[in-house]
């Protein structure tokens, strides 16, 4: 099933003509790095990449490599083991990566594959809000302190994203 939710995402971004946005976890970045042709691909036809991840020592090689095609920001806010990925804003893709985000091709994963325009724009507005709260790939050590406010909202947005994956 894994390699199912897999490839629907990777049949999203290989339909990209606009815009390609993918919010993920940082394992996440491994799996889109996986697919780095398809997302220079994408790139290629005009489409604009967004990858949203958290940034961490062990994702850094894969966040580079996506980084030469797409804007890659750091993720302030994990939502653990989902990725939530748009094309054209016309579908989403969310996915639940279960028993775990460890392994690329395993798993029994459940997603929800939706052109509902409520249920995208819907989905593509928490997106926003969280690519706005991000930062730059490569400022991701020195912003989560920098300003107070920011670091409230991000600890109360995570407080929520945890207790909703584990709901």
């Amino acid at each position: 099933r894994s390699q199912q939710t897999t490839g629907g995402c990777c049949e999203l971004v290989g339909k990209a003509n606009e815009d390609f946005a993918v919010a993920t976890s940082a394992m996440g970045a491994h799996r889109l790095a996986y697919h780095h042709d398809l997302v220079e691909a994408a790139a290629a036809r005009g489409a604009r990449v967004r990858i949203l991840a958290p940034g961490r020592t062990d994702n850094e090689d894969a966040c580079a490599t996506l980084g030469k095609t797409a804007e890659v920001r750091h993720a302030l806010v994990d939502l653990g083991a989902v990725t939530l990925a748009f094309v054209d804003e016309r579908e989403v893709i969310l996915i639940h990566h279960v028993p775990d985000d460890r392994h690329y091709f395993q798993g029994a994963d459940v997603a929800l594959w939706s052109d509902d325009p409520a249920i995208v724009q819907s989905l593509k507005a928490l997106f926003t809000l969280g690519w706005g709260l991000s930062v730059p790939f490569a400022e991701r050590d020195t912003m989560r302190t920098a300003d107070p406010m920011v670091a409230s909202v991000v600890e109360s947005l995570a407080k929520e994203a945890r207790r909703l994956v584990v709901a």
